[in-house]
Formats: structure tokens, sequence, C-alpha cells
């Protein structure tokens, strides 16, 4: 009869459903699998080559010239800086994105989907993605920049262009040209 009783009751704690996670769990667990710290080096990187010239702008607006050595060392180490607290609080971030934007089901169905193979070849696979889209897009920016420019300058000679200074109008019109 014990045996029975054992086995009874470990057909039950086998046969049992496991307890759903909370919502929060599986907002979170998804931020964690799609926001790797690759996935964050490659939206960090993504900024850093535009920090550059910044730095270089506000230094010199402050009287103060940097060498190119030393402009790219500054950048460095300000965008480790940076790295450190985008990672953390970015997959917060994240995390109340998805539980604001996704219903407990959609979280729940989207958690069960990363913990599949395809689920989580899908996860590791976001950092190569992302560089792809950002490659592409860099590709549509500049031939969209490039497109533009012609109905830019129409709009410049039109009503809108009213709104600018003379001053402002001919350095518009001199740097789209």
């Amino acid at each position: 009869m014990k045996n029975l009783s054992c086995f009874i009751l470990g057909a039950a704690l086998i046969f049992a459903p496991v307890a759903a996670a909370s919502p929060r769990e599986d907002a979170e667990y998804i931020a964690g699998a799609l926001q790797t710290d690759e996935v964050m080096a490659v939206q960090i990187d993504s900024v850093a080559d535009l920090m550059l010239p910044f730095f270089k702008q506000t230094f010199q607006d402050q009287g103060l010239e940097l060498s190119s050595s030393s402009a790219v060392l500054f950048n460095d180490m300000f965008m480790e800086e940076f790295g450190v607290i985008f990672r953390r609080e970015m997959r917060a971030v994240y995390t109340k994105v998805y539980l604001s934007n996704l219903n407990e089901t959609e979280l729940a169905d989207l958690r069960a989907f990363l913990e599949t193979e395809s689920g989580s070849v899908f996860a590791q696979k976001q950092a190569r993605i992302l560089t792809s889209v950002g490659t592409l897009g860099k590709d549509v920016a500049s031939k969209a920049a490039g497109g533009m420019t012609i109905n830019l300058l129409a709009r410049l000679d039109g009503p809108e262009g009213n709104a600018f200074s003379e001053e402002e109008l001919t350095g518009l019109k001199a740097a789209l040209k």
C-alpha cells in the first residue's frame, strides 16, 4: 500500500501542470532573451559613430580643441561608461514596454516560442539581424537623402521658405546643392 501511495503521489507530481509564470516574469524573460549583451552592443555601436563629431564640436564650442586621437579615446571612454548604464536600464525599459503592449497570453506565447529550439535560434541571431538591418538601412537612408534634395530645394523656394531668414535660406540651399 505504501508503494502504491508513493507511485500515485509521484505520478501526480509528474503530470501536474507546471505553475505558469507571471506576466512580469514572462516580460523579463523575453527582454533577457532578445536584448542580449550582443544586441545591446550593436545598438551602442550605432550611436558611437554619431557621438565622436558631437564631442569634437561641443568641446570646440567651449574652446577646447582635441586631437583626433584624444577625441577617439574620450569617445571610447564615454561609450564604455554609457554601455554599462544602457545595458542595465534598457532591459528594464523593454520589460515595461512588453508589459504595456502585450497581454498575458501574448507574453506567455512569445516566451514559449523563445524557449523552443527555433525561438532560441531566433533570439541568438538578433544581433546579426539588427546589424544587417542597420547596414541596409544606411543604404536606404542614403538613397532617400539623395532623392529628397530636389524636393527640399523646391519647398525652400516655396511658401515654407519664408519661415527662414534670408541668411538661413541661402545657407540651407547652398548646403543642399
